[in-house]
């Protein structure tokens, strides 16, 4: 998959993720629905802001560390985003966790990229 295609699919999903967030707030009351609707909307909240994310590091990171490293680097990103927010999302939910939530939703992501960035266990 070429550079642009990558892109152009990492925005659709964001796009389809976003609307589909606003669709369940301010279309329906599935977030009051039960567990399956509260879900639904965590899933999306994970798939929206993971594309997202994953979309801007993959602008931003093209033209310093490759294109391959940077395809690599976003779909790393995109996927613990993705895993932090609906994990994290759902133990907010069930435990009212909100500070220790997003504080550890950022830790992470800064971690893992920081890791993945640096590689310490590659030489030079």
């Amino acid at each position: 998959m070429t550079l642009k295609a990558y892109g152009v699919v990492l925005a659709a999903v964001a796009v389809l993720g976003w609307a589909s967030v606003a669709t369940i707030l301010f279309g329906t009351s599935a977030v009051a629905a039960g567990r399956t609707g509260t879900l639904l909307f965590f899933v999306s909240v994970g798939l929206a802001f993971a594309s997202s994310s994953a979309f801007v590091g993959l602008v931003l990171r093209r033209h310093t560390i490759g294109h391959e490293a940077a395809v690599a680097a976003s779909l790393r990103q995109g996927v613990l985003l993705a895993l932090c927010a609906i994990s994290l999302l759902w133990l907010q939910a069930e435990r009212q966790l909100t500070v220790l939530t997003g504080g550890s939703t950022v830790a992470l992501a800064i971690a893992f990229e920081a890791i993945f960035l640096w590689r310490p266990w590659k030489s030079r």
